[in-house]
């Protein structure tokens, strides 16, 4: 006698993006507060700061890239599963929408409130902040004090260590953005952002000479402006 057969149980593509978007939410929102109370970028490197086993660039990543999944797994629910009964909402209460100004305007205001309270550093927006300042603080009490590196000091190691060609910064010259990063107490990929922000294309293998010849000046100068990226 056979056996009935087991009806494969189809696969619910609604549930599974509900989840994604619960799932996202959730690490999206760990990873930003966590993001709030975390040390300032050099503060954490001096600390070598983990918590719950990753750092705070790599809290930062998580942060980034799943605010995208949320994004996606949002614009998933709305066209792929609910555009027909948000469109024909749309066409149906646009006119009586038009009749609650009341409800349109004060919501609007709302939020043109905060990004200007936010913007302008009105309380209570400010507070946020200065709690989440007064946090990172506390860590930055832990960490020792990091002088700051004269361009001298540092062209001097690297000129005794192998002959440079004559000239302003010929020791800087022959330094990658990664070690300059080490020197500076920040990562490689913050200085690369910042050069992108200049219209400057470099890696963490970059030279800083040559860096420099991209950007018109010395490495010495373009050292000088990177450490501007490393303070907290």
């Amino acid at each position: 006698m056979e056996e009935p057969a087991i009806a494969k149980r189809p696969f619910f593509w609604r549930s599974f993006i509900s989840f994604g978007l619960a799932w996202s939410f959730a690490i999206m929102f760990v990873s930003g507060f966590i993001l709030y109370i975390a040390p300032h970028g050099r503060v954490a490197n001096s600390l070598d700061w983990h918590l719950l086993l990753l750092n705070r660039g790599q809290w930062q990543v998580f942060h980034t890239i799943f605010s995208y999944v949320f994004a996606t797994f949002g614009f998933l629910h709305l066209f792929s599963f609910n555009w027909r009964a948000f469109w024909s909402y749309l066409k149906t209460k646009r006119l009586d929408g038009l009749h609650r100004k009341r409800e349109f305007w004060l919501s609007m205001a709302l939020t043109v409130g905060i990004f200007a309270g936010t913007y302008l550093n009105w309380q209570p927006f400010l507070g946020v902040m200065q709690i989440g300042d007064w946090a990172k603080g506390q860590w930055q009490a832990e960490a020792e004090p990091r002088p700051r590196v004269s361009l001298p000091a540092a062209a001097a190691p690297e000129s005794a260590q192998a002959p440079e060609p004559q000239g302003q910064g010929a020791g800087l010259g022959r330094m990658t953005l990664a070690e300059v990063a080490t020197l500076l107490g920040t990562t490689p990929e913050a200085l690369v952002a910042s050069l992108r922000d200049r219209g400057i294309v470099a890696g963490p293998t970059s030279s800083l000479r040559s860096v420099a010849q991209a950007a018109g000046t010395t490495p010495a100068e373009l050292l000088e402006s990177l450490e501007a990226v490393a303070l907290p």
